[in-house]
């Protein structure tokens, strides 16, 4: 399982010294096209991107219309995103 390998990961020496900062943060604007329904993993939807911004200390721009965020939400109530996007950077 994911999480075991993860957990096994960062056990290891290797990860101990490893660093990590945020790049930036993103903020869509999200239009629900359709609910797809149950697809066995879950329940999937799609939604089309309307823009949005991207905001960080290295990278800044928007979001350019015509993305897709396909989302599964699972039983146990996790979202599994998949999502094809563009930004413009500043």
């Amino acid at each position: 399982m994911m999480s075991d390998l993860v957990e096994t990961a960062l056990q290891q020496q290797a990860f101990s010294s490893v660093r990590t900062r945020l790049l930036f943060a993103m903020q869509l604007q999200l239009k629900l096209v359709a609910v797809v329904g149950d697809i066995g993993a879950g329940t999937r939807r799609l939604g089309l991107l309307t823009g949005g911004t991207v905001a960080g200390d290295r990278v800044s721009g928007k979001v350019l219309a015509g993305g897709i965020d396909w989302q599964t939400l699972r039983g146990d109530a996790s979202l599994i995103l998949d999502v094809g996007l563009g930004f413009q950077m500043r």
